[in-house]
C-alpha cells in the first residue's frame, strides 16, 4: 500500500501540457490542453506543520531509534552511560523538472512528482524513525532560470516514531509539506545540483546515503549545443511549436534553439564519482519516463558504484509504477538502515562494562548469535541477532556501558 496525502488537485490533462515557460516551445505530437496547478495547502493549525515548525527539532523532541526507553531490569548497581549508535542520514534528491507533472503509472491520474513524493513518505513511515533524513529538488524551485541548480528544501534532522496514538509525525509531515510546496519546472540540472550539494552530504558523515530520483536524463552542462544524438528534443522526437520536428533533419539543439538541453551524463557521473570517493552511497532511481535514456542511467549508477547487477555491470534502479517505486525505496532504506555493523558515537571507557540489549533482552557478547567488537567504535551483531535486526524483528537496540559485559 502506498501512503500519500490525497489532498492535491486534479492532474494535468494530457502528457503534453506544460506551463508557459521556454518549455512550452517543445509539444509532443499535436496533444493540446490546459494545465491544472496543485491545490496543496498547507494542512490544519493543529498539525503543528509549516514554515514556523521547519526549524530542528528541541532535543526533547528527538527519539533516537537505536536506544530503549525503559532500561528493563538494567541495574548493575553501578552509573550506567548510553553508547548512543550513529544514526545512517538519508537525502533525498528529487526531480523537480517539468516532465515531473506528467501523469505517473499507478497514482490513479496523479502526477510522477506527486508519486515520487508518496514513494519518499512510505519508506520514511517503516524507516524513518531509525535514520535522519533531508531533502533537495532541483532545479531550483523558486529561480526562474530553468537550469538552476538545485537547492535543499528540508535540512537533515532525526527522524522520529510513528506513535500509533499520535495525530501527526511532525519530522515527515514536515518533509511532506515541504515537497508539496514545490510546483516542477524548468530542466534537469543534476550534474550543477549535485556539484553544488557535494560538501553539504559529505560532511552528514559516515553512512551518509543519497537517493536521486528522475524521470529523465541529466541535462544543462553547456550552452554550446551538441549533436542530434546527444540533444534530449531530438531523442525524445518532440517537435518545435510551430516549426520544425527534432530529426535528423533539423537539430533542436543549436546554439540558437535549446544548447542547454543537451545531454549532461558525462559531469553527471563524475559528480556521482567524487560522492561515491567519499563514501557517500548513492542511488540512482529512474521513475517513470526515463526509459529511452536506460543507458544514461546505468552509467551514472556505475559511476555512484550502488545499483542492480546488470550484464556484467551495475545498472540503475528502474520502476515502472507509484507501488514498485514505494518497495525499492522501502527495501533500499531497510538495507540501509538495519545494517548488523553499529557505529558509535563514542569509545567506551571500559569495553569490558558494554552490554547491548535488543528490545529489553541482553545480547550476549562474542557468543554465535549474540555480538563482538570490531574496533573500540563499531559493535558487529552476530548469527541470528544479525538476522533479526535485520528483518526488523527488534525496533530498538540499545547499547550501554556500566556493568560487566555477561559471558556465559
Amino acid at each position: 500500500m502506498v501512503h500519500g496525502n490525497d489532498d492535491t488537485g486534479p492532474p494535468l490533462a494530457v502528457p503534453g501540457c506544460w506551463r508557459a515557460t521556454w518549455w512550452s516551445l517543445l509539444v509532443i505530437g499535436a496533444s493540446s490542453g490546459a494545465c491544472q496547478k496543485s491545490d496543496d495547502r498547507p494542512p490544519l493549525a493543529g498539525d503543528a506543520v509549516g514554515e514556523a515548525k521547519n526549524d530542528k527539532p528541541r532535543p526533547d523532541e528527538t527519539d533516537d531509534d537505536l536506544l530503549v526507553e525503559d532500561t528493563e531490569s538494567f541495574n548493575c548497581g553501578e552509573t550506567s552511560i548510553e553508547l548512543p549508535v550513529k544514526r545512517p542520514s538519508f537525502y533525498f534528491v528529487l526531480d523537480a523538472s517539468e516532465s515531473m507533472l506528467e501523469v505517473m503509472t499507478g497514482t490513479g491520474g496523479r502526477t510522477r512528482f506527486w508519486g515520487a513524493r508518496t514513494a519518499i513518505g512510505t519508506m520514511l513511515r517503516a524507516v524513518g524513525h531509525r535514520v535522519n533524513y533531508g531533502a533537495a529538488v532541483f532545479p531550483e524551485p523558486h529561480s526562474d532560470d530553468a537550469c538552476s541548480a538545485g537547492a535543499e528544501v528540508y535540512s537533515l534532522r532525526p527522524g522520529l516514531r510513528n506513535e500509533a496514538d499520535a495525530a501527526s509525525n511532525p519530522q515527515l509531515d514536515g518533509l511532506e509539506f515541504a515537497l508539496r510546496k514545490i510546483t516542477p519546472t524548468g530542466a534537469t540540472p543534476i550534474s550543477a545540483t549535485l556539484a553544488g550539494l557535494h560538501d553539504h552530504i559529505v560532511a552528514m558523515g559516515e553512512r551518509t546515503h543519497v537517493f536521486l530520483l528522475t524521470d529523465g536524463a541529466p541535462n544543462c552542462g553547456t550552452n554550446g549545443g551538441c549533436g542530434p544524438s546527444r540533444c534530449i528534443p531530438n531523442i525524445d522526437g518532440l517537435r518545435i511549436q510551430g516549426g520544425p520536428d527534432c530529426d535528423d533533419s533539423f537539430n533542436c539543439c543549436d546554439t540558437g534553439w535549446f544548447p542547454h538541453l543537451c545531454l549532461d551524463d558525462q559531469i553527471a557521473a563524475l559528480e556521482l564519482e567524487k560522492l561515491r570517493d567519499a563514501d557517500v552511497g548513492a542511488y540512482v532511481i529512474g521513475i517513470p519516463g526515463s526509459e529511452t535514456y536506460a543507458d544514461v542511467l546505468d552509467g551514472l549508477a556505475a559511476a555512484a558504484g550502488t545499483g542492480v547487477a546488470r550484464d556484467g555491470g551495475i545498472g540503475y534502479y528502474r520502476v515502472d509504477d507509484v507501488e514498485q517505486l514505494a518497495t525499492t525505496l522501502t527495501q533500499l532504506g531497510q538495507d540501509a538502515a538495519l545494517t548488523c555493523e553499529l557505529p558509535l558515537e563514542m569509545a567506551p571507557t571500559s569495553a569490558a562494562k558494554v552490554r547491548v540489549f535488543a528490545d529489553g533482552s541482553e545480547l550476549l557478547l562474542d557468543e554465535e548469535d549474540g555480538w563482538h567488537w570490531l574496533d573500540e567504535t563499531h559493535v558487529q551483531l552476530d548469527g541470528d541477532a544479525c538476522r533479526n535486526w535485520k528483518r526488523g524483528d527488534w525496533d530498538n537496540l540499545r547499547i550501554v556501558e556500566g556493568c560487566d559485559s555477561f559471558v556465559r
